[in-house]
């Protein structure tokens, strides 16, 4: 609730039309990353004329070549990108679904460890504090299927 008010003084300030309700959820998604927060809503704002609306909590910010990142197995690159302050980590589980999983389809002693390892971060990326390191273990572990199928 704090960061909630914290950003309202700030969309008021910038003079920036919001809706409160997407505000809550967007800040729900985002909590505790209050960072991700600001610049996810100034990045979607500058695009957006100055309105705050339910499209923001569409914004994946994610760039598909993460996936062929994750897929030859370039663990630095992909843990920078993770920790960069607009990356999506949200969008990152429906994205290894969609994207990763789909290079994978035929090659069932790699897709079926992978999906079961996405499905278990996914459920920890809920309880964890650290969300960003939540990911990079993902990706680590997903990297180690990979190279090990």
């Amino acid at each position: 609730a704090k960061i909630v008010k914290k950003v309202i003084m700030i969309l008021e300030a910038e003079k920036i039309t919001y809706d409160v309700d997407t505000l809550m959820l967007y800040c729900n998604k985002e909590y505790p990353r209050f960072r991700n927060i600001i610049t996810g809503i100034q990045q979607y704002v500058t695009k957006n004329g100055n309105i705050l609306d339910k499209g923001i909590l569409d914004e994946a910010g994610i760039d598909v070549g993460i996936y062929d990142l994750i897929a030859n197995g370039k663990f630095t690159l992909v843990k920078k990108e993770i920790f960069s302050s607009s990356f999506n980590i949200d969008a990152l589980f429906r994205g290894l679904f969609d994207n990763l999983l789909k290079m994978f389809e035929t090659n069932t002693s790699v897709y079926a460890p992978m999906l079961i390892t996405i499905n278990q971060y996914m459920v920890q990326h809920s309880t964890v504090i650290d969300k960003e390191i939540n990911a990079v273990a993902l990706v680590m572990e997903l990297i180690g299927i990979i190279q090990g199928g």
